[in-house]
């Protein structure tokens, strides 16, 4: 489907109000638009790598008077734009993601099971935008009935959380241990109480 199409769909402006003319000239204006945000969120990626290194050659103290000197910017805004890079420098769909939707992403609070449903959303060509990544943080923050978070939420972010961190050395590795626990887990599940 082409972007003019999805953007289109996932509008709820209503471009029949308006004169031909003016509807044709607005809906070039969200592609352009739309493409410069794509840009915008890779070069969040790229100034936070940057930034990264820097950090490292001047160290901690250094790095924060010449963030203050070079762009006027605290510690916090440099942080963010690292975060961002840190999670997501490798990330070939990083185009699909509203910057803002990036910088939420990469807070602490937000578990790894919702940066991957978003990064699935991403993948399956979707662009994924604030209130998008604010859908999925409202589904995982239900809670069961005893007032915590289910237990399975909280299975899932350590095993995205695992994913992560295991490279291939150890991959086969990790996925015999956790088939194996996953035949344990269901022989529990069969057995009478």
């Amino acid at each position: 489907m082409p972007l003019s199409d999805q953007i289109v769909q996932q509008s709820e402006f209503d471009y029949g109000s308006l004169a031909a003319c003016h509807r044709k000239a607005i809906k070039e204006e969200v592609l352009a638009i739309r493409s410069l945000l794509r840009q915008t969120a890779e070069a969040i990626v790229q100034i936070g790598l940057r930034l990264r290194m820097v950090r490292d050659l001047l160290g901690a103290n250094r790095f924060q008077e010449w963030l203050a000197v070079e762009f006027g910017w605290s510690q916090p805004t440099a942080s963010r734009y690292m975060r961002v890079a840190a999670m997501f420098a490798d990330l070939p769909c990083i185009r699909q993601f509203q910057p803002s939707a990036l910088y939420l992403l990469a807070q602490k609070r937000v578990g790894d099971s919702v940066r991957a449903k978003a990064i699935a959303q991403a993948q399956a060509g979707e662009f994924v935008t604030v209130l998008k990544v604010e859908q999925i943080l409202s589904l995982g923050k239900r809670k069961s009935s005893n007032g915590r978070r289910p237990l399975t939420a909280k299975v899932h972010d350590y095993l995205a959380r695992i994913t992560r961190e295991v490279n291939g050395d150890h991959a086969n590795e990790v996925a015999d241990i956790l088939t194996q626990m996953a035949h344990e887990l269901r022989r529990k599940g069969e057995t009478p109480k």
